[in-house]
């Protein structure tokens, strides 16, 4: 059984990977399903996170997320401010939304299903350091031994996947 009341689907890869490309079009591709999607990024660069309007968090908004978030140095745009967040007390707080699905742009380390967004071969160390890879999407022709790889062009090819994935989950395959 899952542990929140919606499936965790995270995105991760380098900075300029495309992850938040990839995300607004799994987004419209969940809601066209008439699932309610949520996301979750995590601002990995230092500091604290831009202001809402024209970033990234804004962009999975206007996509269509019913509600989309950012952690970044501490701070959780829902304007809360505490020492630091951890994934699993913000995904707790995505609990009482209704939610199908969150994705999740980033926090690497965490243990929840991901696809990996590679920009090239120097980037597929990535996926040696990273738990439950699903899948990888990449800018170049990368290959790997046990897990797919999707060229960052084939974008009907990806979504279709993840999306049969996330059912699975929400089906409790």
């Amino acid at each position: 059984m899952r542990e929140y009341p919606f499936v965790v689907l995270q995105v991760v890869g380098y900075k300029n990977s495309g992850k938040t490309s990839v995300i607004t079009s799994l987004i419209q591709a969940l809601q066209r399903e008439g699932l309610k999607v949520g996301t979750l990024k995590h601002h990995g660069h230092g500091g604290e996170p831009d202001k809402l309007n024209g970033t990234d968090s804004s962009q999975h908004f206007n996509a269509g997320a019913v509600v989309s978030g950012v952690e970044g140095d501490g701070v959780f745009q829902w304007n809360v401010r505490q020492e630091s967040w951890s994934l699993d007390v913000l995904l707790n707080l995505y609990r009482p939304l209704g939610l199908d699905i969150v994705l999740v742009e980033g926090f690497k380390s965490e243990p929840y299903p991901k696809w990996v967004l590679l920009r090239d071969d120097n980037d597929l160390k990535m996926v040696k350091e990273l738990k439950n890879v699903q899948g990888i999407v990449s800018g170049g022709s990368i290959s790997h031994e046990t897990v797919p790889c999707i060229p960052r062009d084939k974008e009907e090819a990806y979504i279709r996947m993840i999306k049969n994935q996330i059912k699975g989950e929400l089906d409790g395959k």
